[in-house]
């Protein structure tokens, strides 16, 4: 048995959860930074295709019924930093630029869920319950969900839930590749930083949980830059990872359902 300190070694290395929203999220490249302010678009039309009706007359002459479709409106998301950060000694010394690796690694182990968080509460501000009956079996829930996207979106959207919701999906959603598909290949989102909130950010009742739908997801990403804090209080210095994000989405709602988690 030794009597020295204990030998100094490297941690683990972190491993990032699967099937969480940057398995689903479609990061574009920009080389305009204006992007980190913020983003407008010109949105498509909400609503499925409406149908055509055919009228057959006497002559064999057909008369078509159109239908004219508007804009969606105009679409906006907001820019979001995550953060990552490491106590460490003063600027300018070893120490401080090992507390840089390390708050970009603290960055990079947490910054998915930090995201997904921070989705999730823009998701429940515009979310509408689409069963106010009350909590529905998982079955029930994707169901009521996968109605909602067809016909109030009307084109390939995602589902939302906590890793607890997701994982009573039993095979009613499935691993393809890096990603979870619902039976009819909708993309799943198992969100470590989403809380499972109502929406509007009421907490769930113990038992319950809300999922989402909403239309598919674009979004930006910055490079990762380092910086320090000083904590004045207590005198302590740390350093700094960030990196800035915008996530947006076509406004055209969002779809949510409580949940029986048993």
């Amino acid at each position: 048995m030794g009597y020295a300190a204990p030998q100094r070694v490297e941690a683990q290395p972190r491993v990032g959860l699967p099937f969480g929203l940057f398995s689903v999220l479609s990061l574009r490249e920009s080389g305009d930074p204006h992007w980190a302010n913020g983003v407008v678009w010109e949105a498509l039309s909400c609503a499925p295709v409406s149908g055509q009706t055919w009228q057959d007359d006497p002559d064999c002459t057909t008369d078509i019924e159109k239908f004219f479709r508007g804009s969606g409106g105009l679409g906006e998301a907001r820019p979001f930093t995550a953060v990552g950060s490491y106590q460490c000694g003063t600027p300018g010394g070893r120490a401080f630029q090992e507390g840089e690796e390390n708050a970009t690694a603290d960055l990079l182990a947490h910054e998915q869920s930090q995201v997904e968080r921070f989705l999730w509460n823009n998701l429940a501000a515009e979310a509408t319950d689409l069963n106010p009956a009350g909590a529905l079996n998982v079955a029930a829930a994707l169901a009521v969900l996968e109605d909602w996207m067809g016909q109030t979106y009307g084109s390939l959207g995602v589902i939302h839930g906590s890793r607890g919701a997701i994982s009573v999906a039993d095979t009613r959603v499935n691993a393809t590749g890096s990603r979870l598909v619902t039976k009819v290949g909708t993309p799943v989102i198992a969100g470590a930083g989403y809380p499972g909130t109502a929406p509007g950010g009421a907490p769930p009742a113990v038992g319950e949980t809300w999922m989402f739908a909403s239309p598919a997801l674009f979004g930006y990403r910055g490079q990762v830059f380092t910086s320090s804090a000083l904590d004045r209080g207590k005198n302590d210095h740390y350093a700094l990872a960030e990196r800035q994000y915008v996530v947006g989405f076509d406004p055209c709602g969002v779809g949510a359902v409580r949940m029986n988690l048993a």
